[in-house]
């Protein structure tokens, strides 16, 4: 049963009093069966959302092993909760606590956070202002009505990780070692009646076994702390809860015969309380009664709500720190809300993780029992021997500490909270996994941030501080240089006791000049690491800009005069020394607008590696480093990696720097370095076009607020070669929050881990082998393992083929390999294998591999299921290959999970042709139809709910044949046609999906269309000509095609003036190989006077003769009627120039001027032009 329940925005600003996060905590309270899902699945419509397949189906690092799996837990009350409880299970957003009547599920309040390390000091000042007001708890009671009131409440199948509680500073008051368990039985709550807890896949499930001849309606349950409780039209029961509803989906019931599972038809009757009415069945055998509560929201693990730092030992093993929510029982007997815990603000946590993240193996909270009081861990390390160093914030006045610790506290009070610092065993028992936990703290609030550890039980904890009465030894600066708040660098030897064992403490920090101008206080330090000499290595975001806490030997003295917000800062101090000695190196890093630095890890020969985030255009300092990948900036801000050598000076120092990122906004929270000097970055961002490495596991932004992403980087100056490997890595969000990656750390074989947040349902957070779950709640943390290594990319890892006749076999479905290699793959048939229980009833009867994968290319392989039975089927396709990498050669396998129901009647889908090809077809052009027929090869009718195309693609289906949509449905056996155009819209392959949903296996049915966008050019050469009148001039007008367009076009010239002409040769040009363009040329000639022959061969008719020869004829007729001797003179000399003109007759010739030639090209109904400007002189 899905469960309605809330949403809230997360909003982020960099004001202090602004930014507070919103946090509403989402609960899925599901009832249904296991089965169902499975079922619910094969009947619904399965829509995938471009982006978010885009993203899964192009998979270049492999996911190592099968994160996510970790068995869902139940611990056994120890006295870490109330007496009551027998078992508790702590998942994220709830906490559920079973007593021997009643199951009590807690839902935390909204809490307001957002401790990224971008925005964390100033939610911890908004936090300190709101610490008066307490949250309330939401408390869902199921309690067993007339049930047996001292059930057996054992614990089935025990699980190898053990939990320890270390809340309060009194040790008599820890648990520790407390074992866990996979399921929990209630034997006999009812007459014949058993109730099983357990998990599958993250979800929390429990049954009601009915053994033969018991009576279900004895199972009877009464709803405590819903406001109401009402039955929708679906059969699902609507708990009404402040702030939100809770949701049961209506119960599955069914019994297994003869190895067949039947269902049987249930509901839930509300009145009073809630009872199953079970139908007709076989009371002679068992019935199951088998609801789901599923839960899915923070963390697809422990009940954590953030995880901030991550680190590996030399085995493999990674531990997680951050913050989860309370554990402590909810007070009161009836009721939506109580009191909220003592820790509802959250508690900090440790997590260790096998190197298959499939158990967790050492668990521990660490808590303060102060009322409202709050923790988080911000930071983790681990030394050579296995040795856990966290760090980070508490508001408690007894976090637990040791005996041995610099500050045992209790404090007296601690409103502004105060830094930790703690050391753990994961391999001890007990207290004795303490092994040092002290407060680090003056009395004006200080958090620590990160954390780093040496060989010999040195821990190194940078982070910030509001206190004037921080503790310092040895230091650089032992007065804060401002009032605003510095940084802090502090090492304690936790082999050491009492006040010895803080060996050096320093302020750190500047003016704080711009302080009130942008960041709100002065200096903080958010990474740290260490080297064997006792060197820490600090980075972090600074308001100051004198020059008292950088070296000579600074690349930057000060920053750019322009910075007047904030500026990165790099720091070496030798914690050996004493004073400002200790100082090695310190300088700015800064641009003209905004730096911020996060991280940073040490390379080879101790270089620092360094990432942030900057919206500086001018933060890498062009032409300071050569060849670096990017140098060109973002006003909404790049990530950034820089390399720094402090034991060089000034410009020497800065090796390499680059920006990484798209036109969005980008950030590197986590850093790591191999031995080879490689960086591996992981962050966030909001860039569509952040840069990806082909065949990465995500090529596309997935969701528009932000994906985290992990990137390889070499810093060889190379530019783009520099970029290893990049990907994307997150889900589709929420619609205002965006997913990102906090930490990253690298273990002996270079595997990357990686852990932080997301907003996502569909956040790739489990196994690839797993469908996932759903998002619940506002967010969940992740942790995730990845080989950064080109290999074979199979996708999807999973085909459901739905419901299929029995005897028939279904439509193929293809698994796409993709070699991302620099080799070619050997491959044959005898690479492919099918495994499992159904193996016979899945086979794979072609691929397009042929006998290699060439490097960079891809294949696909196609996988049938006919069912023999009616029931549901499960194989594993098993594909092992030999991949080659830096020149050795090894055997991998990948999984490909397939499954299928067999259905003695159902609906079945063939389609024909499989796909359709509509080649070329030219821009703002629809192409001829080509038709896909659809036939119902099942034996019941088939419903098809919608036939869609995506794309340049159109679908219709009319007529005598057209497809039936539901209500209406196609018969068995009887077929229906989709006709299909192409329309292009731009120049290349187009590829679209004509996608028909139906109630038959396997839907939605998809058939792929391909097509090409044509479009060809006209240009002439030149474009403008002129030509003396009575001569010719030549031009060319060159067809190119664009597209491959192979078409003929047919050329023709118009708009000439009068008295010339225009011709074209050839009159039609074709380029057959689709590339190359052809030419034409274009022959304009016009026309000049000419002078007729001496002897006419025919009289003249030109108007010009005729006139003056009429008008001689009438002088010469008036002649002889004028008798002076002048007049007569003048008349003949009239006649004699008429006779002339007549004897002069002219052709017209082409009028001088400048006029707009036409050269026209036609190929299928599109028509181009140019125009040739042709001047006559």
């Amino acid at each position: 049963m899905k469960t309605k329940g809330f949403s809230a925005n997360a909003i982020k600003s960099k004001g202090a009093a602004s930014l507070i996060c919103g946090l509403l905590l989402l609960t899925a309270f599901q009832i249904t069966e296991k089965h169902t899902r499975q079922r619910m699945a094969s009947e619904s419509p399965v829509v995938a959302s471009p982006s978010t397949r885009t993203s899964a189906d192009n998979r270049n690092p492999r996911w190592s092993e099968a994160y996510g799996k970790l068995p869902l837990s139940f611990v056994e009350n120890q006295g870490q909760s109330a007496k009551e409880v027998r078992f508790v299970s702590h998942g994220t957003g709830y906490e559920l606590f079973l007593t021997p009547q009643e199951v009590v599920l807690a839902l935390p309040p909204t809490v307001p956070r957002d401790l990224s390390p971008r925005h964390r000091t100033a939610y911890i000042r908004a936090l300190r202002k709101a610490r008066q007001k307490p949250g309330l708890l939401t408390a869902i009671r199921l309690h067993l009505e007339s049930a047996n009131p001292e059930p057996q409440v054992t614990g089935t199948n025990p699980l190898p990780g053990r939990v320890n509680y270390f809340i309060g500073n009194d040790p008599k008051k820890w648990h520790t070692g407390v074992p866990t368990y996979a399921g929990v039985k209630y034997t006999g709550i009812y007459p014949g009646v058993d109730l099983v807890f357990y998990g599958a896949q993250r979800s929390l499930e429990y049954d009601f076994v009915v053994a033969p001849g018991a009576n279900p309606r004895a199972i009877a349950l009464k709803v405590d702390g819903a406001q109401k409780v009402r039955s929708n039209s679906h059969g699902d029961l609507v708990l009404s809860v402040a702030g939100g509803a809770v949701m049961l989906q209506k119960p599955a019931v069914y019994q297994n015969v003869k190895g067949e599972r039947r269902e049987i038809a249930a509901r839930y009757v509300v009145a009073g309380g809630i009872t199953f009415a079970v139908g007709t069945y076989d009371h002679s055998q068992p019935l199951i009664i088998d609801p789901v509560l599923n839960y899915s929201t923070y963390l697809g693990g422990t009940a954590d709500d953030f995880g901030f730092s991550i680190a590996v030992d030399s085995l493999g093993d990674a531990f997680v720190a951050g913050q989860t929510l309370s554990t402590d029982f909810p007070a009161g007997t009836h009721g939506a809300v109580s009191p909220a815990p003592t820790t509802n603000s959250g508690v900090s946590f440790v997590a260790e993780l096998d190197p298959t993240g499939t158990s967790l193996l050492y668990s521990t909270y660490l808590a303060g029992t102060s009322t409202n009081a709050s923790e988080g861990a911000f930071g983790i390390a681990v030394d050579p021997s296995g040795k856990i160093y966290v760090t980070g914030l508490t508001f408690a006045t007894d976090f637990p500490t040791t005996s041995n610790a610099f500050n045992t506290g209790p404090l007296t009070v601690n409103p502004n909270g105060t830094a930790f610092v703690t050391k753990l065993d994961p391999a001890a028992s007990g207290t004795a996994s303490l092994l040092y936990s002290t407060y680090l703290a003056g009395t004006g609030g200080d958090f620590g941030n990160a954390i780093a550890a040496d060989a010999v039980g040195n821990a190194y904890i940078a982070g910030f501080t509001d206190s004037t009465d921080f503790p310092t030894k040895n230091a650089f600066q032992a007065a804060p240089s401002n009032s605003v708040g510095t940084a802090f660098l502090t090492r304690i030897d936790t082999t050491q006791s009492g006040a010895a064992s803080l060996i050096y403490s320093t302020f750190l920090g500047g003016n704080g000049a711009n302080e009130a101008v942008f960041l709100f206080f002065g200096d903080e330090a958010f990474g740290v690491a260490a080297d064997s000499s006792h060197n820490a290595y600090l980075v972090g975001e600074t308001s100051s800009t004198d020059s008292s806490f950088t070296t000579g030997t600074a690349y930057q003295t000060t920053p750019p005069v322009a910075n007047t917000s904030s500026s990165v800062f790099l720091s070496r101090i030798d914690t050996g020394l004493v004073g400002s000695n200790s100082l090695i190196y310190s300088t700015y890093l800064a641009g003209s607008t905004e730096d911020l630095g996060i991280a940073i890890a040490l390379g080879p020969n101790n270089v620092a590696y360094l990432t942030g985030t900057t919206s500086s255009l001018d933060f890498p300092f062009p032409g300071a480093t050569t060849g670096a990948f990017d140098t060109t900036g973002g006003p909404l801000g790049k990530a950034f990696v820089t390399l720094v050598d402090t034991t060089k000076s000034g410009a020497n120092s800065l090796l390499y720097s680059t920006y990484l990122g798209g036109t969005g906004s980008d950030t590197g929270f986590g850093i790591r370095a191999d031995a080879d000097g490689n960086a591996y970055v992981a962050g966030g961002t909001g860039s569509t076009d952040f840069p990806t490495t082909p065949g990465a596991f995500q090529i596309t932004l997935a969701n528009p607020n932000g994906d985290a992403f992990v990137t390889k980087l070499n810093p060889g100056g190379n530019g783009a070669a520099d970029l290893v490997y990049s990907s994307f890595f997150g889900g589709s969000g929420n619609g205002a929050n965006p997913d990102e990656a906090f930490g990253i750390a690298l273990d002996a074989q270079n595997n990357a881990y990686i852990t932080g947040q997301t907003f996502s349902t569909d956040f790739p957070v489990f196994s690839p082998l797993s469908t996932g779950g759903t998002l619940s709640g506002p967010s969940d943390a992740f942790v995730a393992k990845l080989t950064l290594i080109p290999t074979l990319a199979v996708t999807p890892s999973s085909l459901d083929f739905g419901v299929q006749p029995v005897g028939v076999t279904s439509l193929p479905q293809t698994v796409t390999l993709t070699n991302n290699t620099s080799d070619p793959i050997p491959f044959a048939s005898s690479n492919l294998a099918v495994n499992g229980s159904n193996a016979a009833d899945f086979a794979s009867p072609s691929n397009t591999c042929g006998s290699s994968i060439a490097a960079g290319a891809s294949c696909t392989v196609s996988v049938t299921f006919t069912p023999s039975v009616a029931a549901a089927e499960s194989a594993t396709l098993v594909i092992t290959v030999m991949i080659t990498d830096a020149g050795v050669t090894t055997s991998q396998s990948f999984n490909v999970s397939l499954s299928g129901s067999g259905s003695a009647s159902a609906p079945g889908v063939g389609l024909s042709p499989t796909s359709l090809s509509f080649g070329g077809q030219l821009l703002t052009t629809t192409s001829a139809a080509q038709t896909v027929t659809l036939t119902n090869t099942g034996t019941s009718a088939l419903t098809i709910n919608s036939i869609a195309a995506s794309g340049d693609f159109g679908e219709t289906s009319t007529g005598s044949s057209a497809c039936p949509i539901s209500p209406a449905t196609l018969a068995a056996g009887a077929n229906c046609t989709i006709s299909v155009t192409f329309a292009p819209t731009t120049i290349g392959a187009r590829t679209g999906t004509l996608t028909i949903t139906n109630n038959a296996g396997g839907s939605p049915h998809a058939v792929p269309l391909t097509g090409t966008g044509w479009d060809f050019t006209l240009t002439p050469a030149p474009s403008s000509v002129s030509v003396r009148h009575g001569q010719s001039v030549t031009f060319n007008v060159t067809m190119t095609p664009a597209g491959g367009f192979n078409q003929a076009v047919a050329l023709a010239c118009s708009g000439e003036p009068k008295k010339s002409t225009c011709t074209v040769a050839p009159t039609s040009v074709t380029a057959s190989d689709g590339t190359t363009p052809q030419t034409a040329v274009v022959t304009v000639t016009t026309k000049g006077l000419i002078v007729p022959p001496p002897t006419a061969p025919t009289p003249p008719i030109s108007i010009r003769q005729i006139v003056p020869l009429v008008l001689a004829l009438v002088l010469l007729l008036m002649l002889f009627t004028v008798t002076r001797l002048r007049t007569r003179l003048g008349m003949v000399t009239a006649i004699l120039i008429m006779l002339a003109l007549a004897g002069c007759g002219t052709y017209n010739g082409t009028k001088k001027g400048t006029t707009n030639l036409t050269i026209t090209g036609t190929s299928g109904g599109v028509t181009k032009t140019v125009t040739v400007a042709l001047t006559v002189t």
